[in-house]
This record gives C-alpha cells, structure tokens and sequence, in this order.
C-alpha cells in the first residue's frame, strides 16, 4: 500500500483486516487522557489486499469530534466489511505518528496515519456508498461524545 509522502488530504482503498479497536486504554493527550470508547480514538488496520495480515497495514482513525458528526461509523455498522472481500474507501488527512515505532512489521506498516478520518465509503450492492447514508439499524446507536476538555 503506497504511503503519504506529506501531509494533506488522501484517500485510500484498502480491506478492513480486523475488528474496529475502540477499547479506551490509559487515553491519549489529544482527548483529555479519557478512555471511554465514544471518547477516543478508533484505530482501524487498513490492508491492500484482502487477507493481507495486519503487518502491512496502515493504520486509519476516527476521532471523537468528527465522528459526532457522522452518527452512523460505529463498528457495528461497518462490521460487515471487516475481513470481507468488499473494500472500503477511507478519505482524510494524513498524520506521521512517531509514538508507535514499536508497531512497525506487526499492527502497521508505517508510522503514517490517516487520521482523522473525514469520509468512510464502503463497496456495496456494487457501487461506492457513503457510510452517512448507510440504512440506520440498531448495531448504530451510538452514545454521547464529549466536544471538549472539561
């Protein structure tokens, strides 16, 4: 998978490989150190080739702020793509995130991110559709996300 060269805004097609990892963890400076998972980051592995394994992966997220914005990029809903055979269409800026070195050759394949996320498209009924206007069902309900650090 070809990687950003600078930062600005990109999409990438890839393979969700794993499931959406939204567990809190000790919280990360950007929001506040909280570690509920609608207050978080959402890390996803996103591969070239479906099957390709999480090594060769780059890693894309959502933050909490956009996400408010777009109700329906819950795991739930996007868990028929994960380990599927239809790919998704990741769109947003990209970020160089030098804390995860350790992550290199076994959860990603550069410290380059898509992050945050401002556009998620996944392949369906064959065309592109856009995650904001995928059907509401109830695996979407999302809770309340906190705007700030207070």
């Amino acid at each position: 998978m070809r990687t950003a060269q600078r930062p600005e805004s990109r999409s990438r097609r890839g393979f969700r490989d794993t499931k959406t990892d939204s567990a809190g963890g000790s919280g990360e400076s950007t929001n506040c150190h909280f570690s509920n998972a609608v207050e978080v980051d959402w890390h996803m592995p996103l591969v070239e080739h479906s099957g390709d394994p999480e090594a060769t992966a780059i890693v894309v997220e959502t933050t909490p702020r956009v996400r408010q914005m777009h109700t329906k990029w819950t795991p739930g809903a996007l868990a028929p793509w994960v380990n599927s055979a239809d790919p998704v269409r990741i769109s947003g800026w990209t970020l160089l995130d030098p804390e995860h070195r350790a992550h290199l050759g076994k959860y990603r394949s550069t410290l380059w991110e898509v992050h945050p996320i401002t556009r998620i498209e996944v392949f369906h009924d064959g065309q592109w559709v856009n995650a904001d206007d995928l059907p509401q069902t109830e695996r979407m309900r999302t809770d309340f996300v906190r705007s700030d650090c207070d």
